[in-house]
């Protein structure tokens, strides 16, 4: 970015204004909790953008042959300055029932709407159909929040009247507001306030100069972009439950195992361009050359909808030791899975790992898979030592060799789950989007081993096949698993106190290492190695090759500390 008329900055100003008042009343075995809140959302902002346009190339050859795959550019008359407002309100009542001296029953209800966000000026605007030949002025959508009631209920039972067992549950529904971020990539970009128009390079259609000049005059208004909200998006909300045991095993050490999860339903979904040509057949699916898109009124339609659903459902365990005998340590284990139509909320780059076809939004099993941050497996161990000095060490040799303490931190993980693509639009959508956002993937050879463990060539290519022209790749979203982590932390504390200076100084020496193995931890492979063709079906030299770590090697590093 940079150079004049380049891109230019965002430039946010975002204030909150919140009122909170809560109410307690004791009766009895009952203590009721009342409470509301109340907040104003002022969200200015500029959304910067190039007022000369982006060239973009499908590869390094093509950039130095200058040979562009598409151009996007903003016409002049363009305004990306927005003020959005909106308000949320709710409120709020729970009981909490003692039941008996060894039972306590929570019993509540919420209450919580937001308004549909707002535009100062009235600059809001959306497609309400798809094929809709132009937009509509006015709220993007329908208010879905008007009767969100969310009971919550829970309990504490200590079954042997010891204090030392306690089983706990409970099971909540909580709303997910439409609030005005999930729309940050909306507000600023649709017509007829921002007309940005994008068109691809075709070597027997478009002009000789079409780089570097003779782009930005094939911007009409068949090639703008516009924007599309469900009108009428339904409410979105999670359950979430748990069920946990916790029971003191001596004076300093406490065992707890268990069971958490969660649903989402109506989850909200960004797409960068819903403006394609539909499939001719889905089982499996196939394109027709003819087919066209879906509103050839616009080049690119981005859209918000609320069809995802999430399910989350984890085995947790914890030992903890207190500090007794100079030693407290802690061991915390899950195992988990998660699974959803698409991790990301307001953009697509979200996460580093996030691969969604944007034809998902129109059949969302597509897309369905692990979560871009599923760690199936993962346990964290860490622990401080004092090291104890002998009651016979006097004056010089407990001075310099006591006053010592040791810690660790271990942590070992399954890695994420990640997904190899194409170079193209194989099966012929039409979309406007790049490689990375088209999110199309190969076929898989089924019973293969997608993955080789320990190796530089991660991925094992031979799995995968490219697809016939006009078709979509069987090859799941997530479907293969990166690199595990393995870390282990080390530190050396010396604590001395400095009677002379007061009672109450100490000067701490820190000698701490990071990675102390020097164990190499790669990272998933990034996107030029997880493209593994280029667009006539050669496979790249390089693809599902390892060539990042996610931790650093081996740091040491030494400090010292004054306390008083």
């Amino acid at each position: 970015s940079g150079g004049i008329n380049g891109p230019d900055p965002n430039n946010f100003n975002y204030n909150s204004y919140q009122a909170y008042d809560d109410i307690y009343v004791i009766r009895g075995i009952h203590s009721f909790k009342f409470g509301g809140v109340y907040e104003r959302t002022q969200d200015n902002f500029i959304a910067g953008y190039s007022d000369d346009g982006t060239f973009t190339f499908g590869s390094i050859p093509n950039f130095m042959a200058n040979i562009p795959t598409s151009f996007a550019g903003l016409l002049p008359v363009s305004d990306i300055e927005r003020g959005i407002r909106q308000s949320v309100a709710g409120a709020y009542a729970q009981d909490t029932i003692r039941l008996r001296s060894n039972l306590t029953v929570n019993l509540g209800v919420r209450y919580e709407m937001a308004t549909v966000p707002s535009e100062i000026n009235g600059k809001m605007a959306s497609l309400k159909n798809l094929s809709d030949p132009q937009v509509t002025v006015g709220p993007l959508f329908k208010n879905p929040t008007l009767k969100d009631f969310s009971p919550r209920v829970g309990f504490a039972w200590d079954p042997f009247k010891d204090g030392k067992t306690s089983i706990r549950g409970g099971f909540g529904i909580y709303d997910v507001l439409p609030l005005a971020y999930i729309f940050t990539n909306r507000f600023p970009r649709t017509p007829p306030w921002f007309e940005n128009g994008s068109v691809n390079y075709n070597s027997s259609t478009s002009p000789a100069n079409f780089f570097p000049n003779g782009a930005f005059p094939l911007l009409t208004a068949a090639t703008l972009r516009a924007i599309y909200v469900q009108p009428n998006p339904p409410r979105n909300f999670v359950t979430q439950y748990n069920f946990t045991i916790q029971r003191q095993l001596s004076s300093s050490t406490l065992l707890t195992v268990g069971f958490v999860g969660s649903r989402g339903y109506n989850l909200p979904t960004n797409v960068d361009d819903t403006d394609m040509a539909m499939p001719t057949t889905t089982n499996p699916f196939t394109w027709s050359a003819s087919t066209p898109r879906v509103n050839p009124n616009f080049g690119r339609i981005a859209a918000t909808v609320w069809e995802l659903s999430s399910h989350y459902a984890a085995m947790q365990a914890g030992l903890k030791k207190s500090l007794s005998h100079g030693l407290m340590a802690q061991v915390a284990w899950t195992y988990e899975k998660s699974i959803d139509g698409g991790s990301t909320t307001f953009s697509s780059n979200e996460f580093a790992n996030t691969l969604n076809n944007p034809m998902g939004i129109f059949y969302p099993a597509l897309n369905t898979g692990l979560s871009d941050f599923d760690v199936r497996d993962l346990v964290v161990v860490n622990l401080l030592y004092n090291i104890p000095t002998p009651k016979t060490w006097k004056g010089f040799a407990k001075g310099v060799l006591g006053g010592w303490q040791a810690g660790s931190i271990f942590t070992a993980g399954t890695g994420l789950p990640f997904s190899v693509m194409l170079n193209n639009d194989r099966a012929g959508t039409k979309s406007a989007l790049t490689t990375e956002q088209l999110g199309q993937r190969p076929n898989y050879v089924a019973g293969c081993q997608t993955t080789n463990p320990g190796q530089v060539q991660y991925v094992n290519t031979s799995c995968f096949t490219f697809p016939a022209q006009y078709t979509l790749g069987n090859l799941g979203r997530n479907s293969l698993t990166g690199p595990g982590l393995q870390d282990l932390d080390f530190s050396l504390f010396k604590n001395q106190n400095v009677t002379r200076i007061s009672e109450t100084f100490r000067v701490q020496f820190r000698a701490e290492f990071f990675n102390v193995l020097n164990h190499t931890n790669f990272a998933l492979p990034d996107a030029p190695h997880t493209t593994m063709w280029t667009s006539s079906g050669v496979l790249n030299g390089n693809a599902g090759q390892l060539t990042t770590t996610q931790t650093a090697s081996r740091q040491i590093q030494f400090g010292l500390k004054l306390l008083w």
